[in-house]
């Protein structure tokens, strides 16, 4: 078809060794069954992009991706940063970005444990967000007004700039802007004058997704607008997110 539509995206699901990682899977056994079973809770809701995030981590995600691919469902790569202060990032890249290229961006987030359980960059907030999309990805800050999160981790002088910087382009919140709590809401809604941007950030719902039943979840799907699924697409929708 001619322009563009809407696509069903989860963009923060996580592969079969970060629930087994972080002790959150109970149900499945091996990863062919976990994997089996994301594919068929997306082909159940209409969930058409998935974008798939382990911390820090590469090739933990291949298997379920080759996964998703196989069924028709369109894969963004990458991983889910978090940066010196503690700041939680999902950073995205095309699909077809080789695995040994996404490793040197890892490397060139500044990340030396990569065996720790949760990986964390010498690099702060705002270096990582212009780092990510130069190596040709996007980010999205992730659960934004919770633990970890860009508006409860940074506070007054430190938060303004990467609030207002341009390369941050989206967050993410469990529900609607309108429903952000009380110490967000004013600066998610662009009424806050420290925090002024000269566009509205977008807001996306992308909660962890770590079993497949967490996909019939809202909070864990967004209706994006795009010609094609891809980076591209991601970043001129979430510049015209209304």
């Amino acid at each position: 078809p001619v322009g563009s539509r809407f696509f069903k995206c989860a963009l923060q699901v996580n592969p079969y060794a970060y629930t087994t990682r972080h002790a959150k899977n109970s149900v499945y056994k091996t990863e062919h069954e976990y994997n089996a079973a994301i594919v068929a809770a997306c082909i159940k809701e209409g969930i058409e992009v998935v974008g798939i995030t382990d911390h820090f981590r590469i090739a933990t995600s291949q298997n379920l991706a080759e996964a998703l691919t196989a069924a028709g469902i369109h894969v963004l790569v990458g991983f889910e940063a978090s940066s010196s202060e503690g700041v939680h990032l999902l950073c995205l890249f095309p699909g077809s970005t080789a695995p040994h290229d996404l490793e040197r961006t890892i490397g060139a987030c500044g990340v030396t444990l990569t065996k720790a359980e949760s990986p964390q960059s010498d690099k702060s907030c705002e270096q990582l967000l212009r780092l990510i999309p130069r190596m040709g990805g996007i980010t999205i800050a992730a659960h934004a007004c919770s633990s970890s999160g860009l508006l409860v981790t940074l506070k007054g002088q430190t938060r303004t700039p990467v609030w207002t910087s341009p390369d941050l382009m989206a967050i993410a919140l469990p529900g609607p802007r309108s429903g952000a709590p009380d110490g967000c809401h004013d600066i998610i809604a662009n009424k806050d004058p420290a925090h002024e941007r000269p566009r509205s950030i977008a807001v996306i719902n992308a909660n962890d997704v770590s079993t497949p039943a967490a996909l019939s979840d809202p909070s864990t799907t967004t209706w994006i607008k795009m010609v094609s699924p891809s980076i591209e697409g991601l970043r001129q929708a979430f510049l015209d997110c209304e």
